[in-house]
């Protein structure tokens, strides 16, 4: 059990069915994390720089992604899936990236810190929701398709749920559960009996 009031990242190690903080020597907060299908660990750092971070041995050391260009700024999101697709958020834009630094901008205009980017494990597809938009990507992140408007993108979606079988579950701050069975075209509520 993690102590009461902590505070960082942990790793839970199940041979000693215990908790261990990770330590960082990058000297910068955490500002958001992700763990990407191949069991990575992915940081962006609150710093002067776009720094982002990943490990590949559950944090014990970590390599950082050099970009090849600048994009000074506050990574809000980061969603993470591959060496080749992964996406980070800042300035009101979402950018592509892959794990040898080669960054480009997929969507801009993001408006406000309720932003929803995540993955399908299982797929690969990838979605975006912010401020009424509502976007999937079938190829990594790199090109996006709008998605017809639904009960849901009047929502705050909290976290989707990717089932092997191909049905997503949406959770919403509001209290409401969805549920898609057409990789996210079309939602349904889905009412508890």
């Amino acid at each position: 059990m993690l102590p009461k009031n902590a505070t960082g990242v942990y790793r839970y190690i199940p041979a000693s069915n215990s908790w261990s903080l990770i330590s960082f020597n990058f000297g910068s907060y955490i500002d958001v994390f992700d763990i990407d299908p191949q069991g990575r660990l992915w940081l962006a750092i609150d710093s002067n720089e776009d720094d982002v971070y990943y490990s590949a041995d559950i944090g014990q050391t970590f390599q950082q992604v050099s970009f090849d260009s600048s994009y000074l700024g506050w990574i809000e999101r980061i969603a993470t899936y591959s060496d080749v697709h992964n996406l980070f958020v800042t300035n009101g834009k979402v950018y592509h990236f892959s794990i040898d630094g080669t960054v480009q901008e997929v969507i801009s205009g993001v408006t406000n810190s309720d932003i929803l980017l995540q993955y399908n494990t299982f797929t690969g597809a990838v979605f975006f929701m912010n401020a009424g938009q509502f976007k999937r990507s079938t190829d990594g992140g790199l090109t996006w398709q709008d998605l017809p408007p639904t009960p849901l993108t009047s929502k705050h979606v909290r976290k989707l749920t990717f089932e092997s079988a191909g049905q997503i579950w949406a959770n919403t701050y509001e209290g409401n559960i969805f549920f898609s069975e057409d990789n996210g075209v079309t939602w349904a509520d889905f009412t508890m009996l």
